[in-house]
């Protein structure tokens, strides 16, 4: 029976990365959250319009050097899943990110943002890919989640 058949088939997909830009990072090792929010406010004057929160993930290797990053828009009404967050650091054979929240509201983490830190943190474990920062990012200051706690820093420059 044709139904029966449609039933057992499966489809088989190959992920692959669409190039929207070219990025230049120069190679450099991310050492701290400073220069992670500096590339990710870099990043973000290319995609983010609007008032919409959204995380950036940055994926790095070994060496801790830009492998690439994703925009995940951040809908209010559904939780984060961790499979949108690594998705793209999996493709790349990423050993580590760094995360990125850009956001027009206050700048310390709220509980959501601590739950969701320890959440990705426990899945990167689970990965094999360290969560290195969780940062939340506004207009003219960032705060860390991954650096002392109590850090509130002031945007570098441009």
């Amino acid at each position: 029976m044709k139904g029966e058949e449609d039933m057992n088939r499966m489809s088989f997909y190959r992920p692959t990365f669409v190039k929207i830009t070219q990025f230049s990072s120069s190679n450099k090792r991310i050492k701290d959250s400073v220069e992670a929010v500096y590339l990710f406010r870099t990043f973000a004057e290319i995609f983010h319009r609007g008032k919409q929160e959204i995380l950036l993930v940055m994926s790095l290797d070994e060496d801790n050097r830009l492998l690439g990053m994703e925009v995940i828009p951040v809908k209010e009404s559904q939780p984060l899943r961790a499979s949108e967050v690594f998705a793209g650091s999996i493709l790349r054979k990423a050993n580590a990110i760094k995360i990125g929240r850009f956001t027009t509201s206050d700048l310390m983490p709220s509980p959501s943002d601590e739950w969701m830190a320890i959440r990705l943190t426990k899945a990167g474990d689970f990965l094999g890919i360290a969560v290195k920062d969780f940062i939340i990012i506004t207009d003219k200051q960032y705060f860390s989640l991954m650096d002392d706690g109590s850090k509130e820093s002031q945007l570098p420059t441009t």
